[in-house]
């Protein structure tokens, strides 16, 4: 296990907070600019005016460049949407519950750089098919299993965040793919109350204004958070499942199975999946190793890709190099 330098702090629930207080709709989209340019990182001028701010955001976020398409695919479950992107080997991306794809577009961009990405939004959210009450994981991991035969899709790597990166491993637990990273994935029982998930809104919404946030960095997580606005206006009952259900996953049999190396990512003060879940998977997988980063939470794929991606290309390289 080892800890990584980081520069910012979390911001993605206290982002989720104004976008529910300014009922900001989830972005629809059918193309996406590449998060590429060097140019969005210069300000030499913290004072200067916000429309400059403004202008650069917008076009970071309505023009990607014609890099990442929005497709969907009908299976027998139903229809749920897709983002594609990149050429090169297949890395298959899965988002966090209740969030959607659409919510780490400037990590999937960066990624679209030297891999082929499928992003499929999941049941149960976004505008993808409602599931049953009574799906479990096996149904999730199954509906995957066939999604990527139907999208032609056989990836190499697998990258989860979340509830993502619980599928990732149960996937790879069954023979998919050949690199794996997980990020601040449940799958060991874990005590969770939704009053202290409440606090922990209240402590990032702290941080967030102590930390003063760049005016382009708070639109871009506010909008990444109106994808969670978006599955809880289709998917009411899906916040209650996840919350509850989250904390009972259990799949320590099928991480003992995984041969595939394992990268797990944690942020030290993750108050969704507590880190210690991640010494404990870091045990039981065979081939794992754990990088916490300190001062970080929960979503920091989302509040700053950058940082996010060069970790990943890191983590990839140090497998390739270990096989």
């Amino acid at each position: 296990m080892r800890f990584a330098q980081h520069r910012h702090a979390q911001k993605f629930h206290a982002a989720l907070l104004v976008s529910a207080s300014w009922r900001i709709p989830a972005p629809t989209f059918t193309k996406h600019q590449a998060f590429l340019t060097d140019a969005h990182k210069t300000h030499t001028d913290q004072s200067a005016t916000n429309n400059i701010c403004m202008r650069h955001c917008w076009l970071r976020t309505w023009c990607y460049n014609e890099l990442m398409d929005l497709k969907k695919i009908r299976l027998s479950e139903g229809e749920i949407s897709y983002l594609e992107a990149g050429t090169g080997p297949d890395l298959l991306f899965l988002h966090g519950a209740i969030a959607t794809s659409e919510g780490y577009l400037p990590l999937l961009t960066l990624l679209g750089q030297t891999y082929h990405i499928i992003a499929p939004i999941h049941p149960g959210h976004g505008v993808s098919f409602p599931v049953p009450r009574d799906w479990k994981l096996t149904d999730f991991v199954r509906f995957y299993q066939d999604f990527l035969i139907e999208v032609s899709c056989t990836p190499t790597i697998l990258l989860g965040h979340s509830f993502g990166g619980t599928i990732a491993l149960l996937l790879s637990a069954r023979a998919t793919g050949t690199q794996v990273i997980a990020m601040d994935a449940p799958g060991i029982p874990f005590q969770f109350e939704l009053a202290q998930y409440a606090k922990a809104l209240i402590v990032e919404a702290r941080q967030m204004i102590e930390k003063r946030p760049d005016l382009e960095q708070l639109l871009e997580t506010t909008k990444a958070a109106g994808t969670l606005v978006q599955t809880m206006a289709h998917h009411p009952d899906v916040l209650f499942l996840f919350t509850k259900e989250g904390p009972k996953f259990n799949i320590h049999r099928e991480l003992r199975r995984i041969t595939s190396p394992v990268a797990l990512f944690w942020g030290e003060l993750d108050h969704v999946v507590p880190l210690e879940i991640g010494t404990i998977m870091e045990q039981i997988i065979p081939n794992a190793h754990l990088t916490v980063f300190p001062g970080l939470g929960h979503n920091y794929s989302v509040t700053d890709p950058e940082f996010t991606y060069q970790e990943i290309m890191k983590a990839l390289r140090k497998q390739r190099q270990e096989t």
